[in-house]
Formats: C-alpha cells, sequence, structure tokens
C-alpha cells in the first residue's frame, strides 16, 4: 500500500473540499543544532611518549564529562598564533558565523578520561608547523585551550573477530577499542609508522595479533598497510572491521577489504587526515 498523504485522508475521511482547513495541516517546527557545549580546560601535566608523540593531560571544566565507548571524538580549539587566549565570544557564535578571530579547530580520540581525577588524557603527533603540533611541543601547565564534545562512539562488537588498521594518526583510536575488548577476543592490529622509534607499546588480548610496518616515503601514504592486508589472511568468521588513517589511503584499504567479500556494514572507514591539507573535516568516512 501507498503512503497515505494527510490530503488524501481528508478525502477519505469523507470532508467536503470546501471545508479542508490549512490549520488542520501538522506543521514542523524547524530544530536548530545547537553548537556542542565549549569547556575551558588548562594543561595539568606533560608527557613525552616518543621522539613524535606527546601526552598532553588537561582539568578543568570536566565536572559532567564521560566518554561512551572507544573512540568518542572530541574537538579541541587552539589560539591564533597572535593570540594570547581562546576567544571564547567567538565560540559561543554558530559555526558557519564565527569570525576570524575564532579558534582553530582540529579533532582528536581522548586516550583517557579519570572521572575521579577529572583529568583528560589527549595524545598529540607531532608533525609540522601547524596548529595542534605546535601547541604540543610548547604546552606548559596551567596554558588554557578549550574543547568540546566527546562525539557519539565507534559502535563496538567486541564478540567479533576484530581487524584495525591505522596510521600514527589513528594510534589512541586503535588503543581505546583494544581496551574495551575482552580477554579473549580474536583478531588482527595493521599499524603504519614512520619510524620505530614511535612505535607504541600496543596492550591488545592475547588472541590479537599486532603487525607494525614502517612507512616507505617513496611510495603513498598507507602503501605497506595495503600491502600487508593483502596477504594477511582473514577468517572465515564474523568480522568487524575500523580503518583510520591518510584520506585517499583508507579508500584503497576499503576497496582491498571489499574485494575480499567483506560487506559495507562490517567496515568502519575514518579518514583522519589528508596529504597536503589542512584542517581535514572530521566527516570523512570514506565511502564514496
Amino acid at each position: 500500500m501507498g503512503r497515505l498523504s494527510i490530503l488524501d485522508y481528508s478525502w477519505r475521511d469523507r470532508r467536503r473540499k470546501e471545508d479542508w482547513q490549512l490549520s488542520e495541516v501538522p506543521t514542523l517546527a524547524r530544530v536548530r543544532r545547537q553548537p556542542p557545549r565549549v569547556r575551558a580546560v588548562e594543561v595539568s601535566r606533560v608527557t613525552k611518549l616518543s621522539e613524535h608523540r606527546t601526552r598532553v593531560q588537561f582539568v578543568g571544566d570536566l565536572a559532567d564529562f564521560s566518554l561512551a565507548g572507544p573512540v568518542g571524538h572530541i574537538k579541541v580549539y587552539f589560539p591564533h598564533p597572535h593570540q594570547n587566549g581562546i576567544d571564547f565570544a567567538a565560540l559561543a557564535m554558530p559555526r558557519g558565523s564565527r569570525p576570524p578571530s575564532a579558534p582553530i579547530a582540529r579533532t582528536f580520540t581522548p586516550r583517557k578520561f579519570d572521572s575521579t581525577a577529572g583529568t583528560l588524557d589527549v595524545d598529540f603527533f607531532v608533525h609540522g608547523e601547524g596548529p595542534a603540533s605546535s601547541f604540543a611541543q610548547s604546552a606548559l601547565n596551567g596554558q588554557q585551550i578549550a574543547i568540546s564534545g566527546p562525539s557519539r562512539p565507534h559502535l563496538l562488537q567486541p564478540n567479533l573477530w576484530q581487524l584495525l588498521v591505522g596510521d600514527e594518526s589513528a594510534i589512541p583510536a586503535i588503543e581505546t577499542i583494544l581496551e574495551a575488548l575482552p580477554a579473549d577476543a580474536r583478531g588482527s592490529v595493521v599499524l603504519e609508522i614512520n619510524d620505530l622509534v614511535d612505535r607504541p607499546n600496543l596492550v591488545a588480548p592475547e588472541g590479537v595479533e599486532v603487525i607494525c610496518v614502517i612507512h616507505n616515503p617513496q611510495l603513498s601514504h598507507c602503501a605497506e598497510m595495503l600491502a600487508t592486508i593483502k596477504d594477511l589472511a582473514i577468517p572465515a568468521v564474523p568480522i568487524q572491521v575500523f580503518v583510520a588513517a591518510e584520506s585517499v589511503g583508507i579508500r584503497a584499504l576499503r576497496r582491498e577489504l571489499l574485494s575480499r567479500d567483506l560487506q559495507i556494514e562490517q567496515i568502519t572507514t575514518r579518514g583522519y587526515w589528508r596529504f597536503g591539507e589542512a584542517g581535514h573535516p572530521d566527516s570523512d568516512m570514506g565511502e564514496d
């Protein structure tokens, strides 16, 4: 049966046409999406994890902050180089109408939130001279920035065989997934890093194999991961896949996985950054 429109229903209800009143038609109120709550936080500790990875711990407006699961992204707001602090008035405006002075936003996966201590740990991969890298290299205790979020978490199905694939930008996300897995979980992690000095000490269940490959600068980003995935024996069992890395690379990885008879609904892809582009949007799902 086709969908019954309001007008069709009025005739079926045997109302005369001249009795039709526009006031009877329900109106849909336009709901304006509220901007996410912006929280003022300040640096309480800086820890160098490796040559190019730094963890910054924040305290501040976190009393009702929570992470509902792994890979819950937050926005971190940085001041412009010529500014002394965060322009909170600009952040209170709708995103499309913020002035050029509005803080610079970047997206991160929090590494850990301790609700008892009221601390939030965020890991930074230091590369180049962008606002996030510059902040991580010079962060001092008491320095104030702002955050918002988190987003909805990754819908982890812990009883399925897990394939986690990512580059250095995805290390915090992969770590939060591994921590959420049960002790008897099974799967594989394929991680591509630029240098062995930045290899993370991933703590994985015994049944989860961790494969770490080194990026070849002569090849495209994710090329070593792609080659590894092509050689990886994927078992014929229910599988969940999470892929997060450079934007172009994740599309090649997604095509390869789909060619291995995996279904679209089994694969989550996220383009965390794009080579040659600053501030790549966090809405890149790699599904095109």
